[in-house]
């Protein structure tokens, strides 16, 4: 199966790597590795695939379907950029019952990616993805499945170390030379 691919663009909230995520929404439901795609519409690459988009669930689903108001996973923000949101769930294999994988991620030279190095935001991807034709009550739409990911310009994702707090004269302050009795 040859898979769909977006223009190069900023991500955020990429977790693509190593296990995936509990879906918070829907506890039942299996956890899922998700990204999302930051489009700028005055982009002439970003504007072209937005504007397929709309297409692809008419020829997935026919003309005369009645479309969801969340047919396609998009928000518009203020700043007139769309995120775009691709999820991919992870399911037991019926075959041997061990799980599927998750999203190749490569660098710009397709070399393995270190799962130890996190993606962080602002971090300018390719993504491969196919799509999930789904329908519901409210309509028809389509899940965007991310299964393959080219990093093109990396920004390490760090957590602050240092803490934002001013120091508090006459509170409570840990030992720091603790030595646990094994006694109790």
């Amino acid at each position: 199966m040859q898979l769909l691919q977006t223009p190069v663009a900023p991500v955020q909230w990429c977790k693509l790597l190593g296990e995936p995520e509990p879906n918070k929404f829907e506890p039942n439901s299996p956890p899922l590795w998700s990204i999302d795609l930051i489009l700028d519409p005055k982009n002439k690459e970003h504007k072209k695939f937005i504007e397929e988009q709309d297409e692809e669930v008419k020829r997935q689903h026919g003309l005369n379907a009645k479309i969801s108001s969340n047919a396609l996973p998009s928000k518009s923000k203020e700043d007139g950029t769309i995120i775009w949101t691709f999820k991919l769930k992870r399911f037991t294999r019926k075959t041997d019952g061990g799980f599927t994988s998750g999203p190749l991620v490569v660098d710009s030279k397709n070399n393995m990616w270190d799962s130890e190095k996190l993606i962080g935001n602002g971090s300018k991807l390719r993504l491969g993805y196919d799509l999930y034709p789904w329908k519901g009550p409210s309509g028809v739409g389509l899940s965007y499945q991310v299964r393959q990911a080219q990093i093109i310009d990396y920004i390490a994702y760090e957590r602050s170390s240092s803490s934002v707090f001013d120091e508090v004269q006459g509170g409570y302050a840990a030992a720091s030379d603790v030595v646990f009795d094994a006694e109790g």
